[in-house]
């Protein structure tokens, strides 16, 4: 199950905007993305079924991950930005944040 190129695009966009690379680094987020896929080549099939899954379900919704690695890099910085100062003061409860409390035994 190779990562479709939908993925593979907006995680190259995504790892642009978030890690603050300037436009002559911007091929490092490629190379880390097809290092993410060699691994998941390489891992259980839960593993890459729930990483697919995964993409298909974050908050920000399907058309905006669609369009997010064409839009151009100083409006997906921004729009992180945005999307991380929301989240900042917000309440536990989330799947990630109560992660840790799981016993072992519910962990995927």
């Amino acid at each position: 199950m190779a990562m479709l190129s939908i993925e593979r695009r907006f995680l190259a966009a995504f790892a642009e905007a978030v890690l603050g690379l300037e436009h002559h680094e911007l091929g490092q987020a490629a190379k880390a993305v097809d290092r993410l896929d060699k691994f998941l080549d390489h891992s259980s099939f839960g593993l890459r079924f729930t990483f697919h899954l995964a993409l298909l379900v974050m908050p920000g919704g399907l058309l905006t991950k669609l369009r997010f690695a064409g839009r151009p890099l100083a409006w997906r910085r921004t729009y992180l930005d945005r999307l991380f100062l929301e989240n900042i003061g917000r309440a536990p409860g989330w799947m990630v944040d109560a992660q840790e409390s799981w016993p072992r035994s519910n962990r995927w």
